[in-house]
């Protein structure tokens, strides 16, 4: 592992052990540099803002899971997303409520976005993607991620695998149609 990395993990650990006591909002780059015995420039030599520390935090996890579509289905994925997020419930109960211009809902919808054009380039053969369908894709996301966040705010819920379906079962007609290995 790269240093760069590794001190990226020792960030996300650090931010990780002081949400166990604090509330996001609450957290600073200076409690998260402290805590990891390290100082605010380097903290900014790796990320921009605790935003950026969150956002990468979820597209670590999240990339290790999505990768491995085509070979496992498109609703095995999203299952084992929201299964991933299940068990890492201390995290997201806690970053999932702010929606400001750099949290990471909005970050998850931009992430997401990009997911779903690259499956439809590189997978579903789409040459280009019109505005129609970057619409689409944008408002799917968006509904997908902020049903995610209801979904983690809630105390009895769906499960994951019920959870993955509803959502599945939402993507418009053209979207899903387009996707290989639905798995529905």
């Amino acid at each position: 592992m790269a240093i760069y990395d590794a001190t990226k993990l020792v960030f996300e650990n650090a931010l990780r052990k002081l949400l166990v006591t604090t509330s996001f909002d609450k957290i600073t780059i200076k409690s998260i540099a402290e805590y990891s015995n390290s100082t605010r420039p380097t903290f900014y030599n790796h990320f921009k803002d605790k935003y950026d520390l969150v956002s990468w935090i979820y597209q670590k996890q999240a990339s290790q899971i999505i990768e491995k579509f085509p070979e496992i289905s498109w609703f095995e994925v999203i299952t084992n997303l929201f299964k991933a997020m299940e068990q890492d419930y201390l995290f997201f109960s806690k970053v999932l409520v702010d929606d400001n211009q750099n949290s990471l809902v909005n970050y998850m919808v931009d992430y997401d976005v990009e997911v779903y054009k690259n499956m439809l380039s590189n997978i579903g053969g789409f040459k280009q993607i019109d505005e129609q369908l970057e619409f689409d894709i944008r408002f799917h996301a968006f509904a997908c991620v902020h049903m995610t966040q209801l979904w983690i705010q809630k105390r009895q819920r769906e499960t994951p695998e019920e959870l993955a379906h509803k959502l599945i079962k939402a993507i418009p007609k053209h979207l899903y149609d387009s996707l290989p290995n639905r798995g529905i």
